[in-house]
């Protein structure tokens, strides 16, 4: 990736930890619906987030440190919801859903969201929110990625 395309030079350590995100972002669905056979979905959800914070606890306590006592409720709430309104129904979707068709939902989700967005809230997407949501659902954005 040339600095000419985008602006800004890319490092490749940059590059390696995307791709290593895109491969880990693919893979969970394949991995939670071989999991989900053998966990129930609420003991697996507890599972993950526990081997989430172990890993992640060490970057986590200095930024949690700046965050304002007032804000912590939300963001329990935002954790609470996405668990929840999220993290669960995929999961309790993986026992009877083969895992592409889950993988293939869960990458049209900019479109679904759009859409739910003008179903429930009337919300009007412009031309560019159209095109990246499409681009998004498509695959990589970068030829020859």
């Amino acid at each position: 990736m040339s600095g000419r395309t985008t602006g800004t030079t890319a490092r490749a350590g940059g590059i390696s930890a995307g791709l290593i995100a895109v491969c880990l972002w693919g893979l969970a669905p394949v991995a939670t619906r071989s999991l989900v056979s053998e966990l129930a979905p609420l003991p697996l959800l507890a599972l993950r987030q526990l081997l989430a914070a172990a890993v992640l606890l060490p970057w986590a306590v200095p930024a949690l440190r700046r965050i304002a006592a007032r804000d912590m409720p939300r963001f329990a709430a935002a954790g609470l919801l996405g668990m929840v309104g999220y993290n669960l129904p995929v999961t309790v979707g993986l026992q009877w859903l083969p895992a592409s068709s889950t993988g293939l939902l869960l990458a049209t989700e900019p479109v679904w969201v759009l859409l739910i967005g003008r179903v429930f809230l009337g919300e009007r997407a412009g031309p560019r929110t159209l095109l990246g949501s499409g681009r998004r659902s498509a695959g990589p954005s970068e030829p020859g990625l």
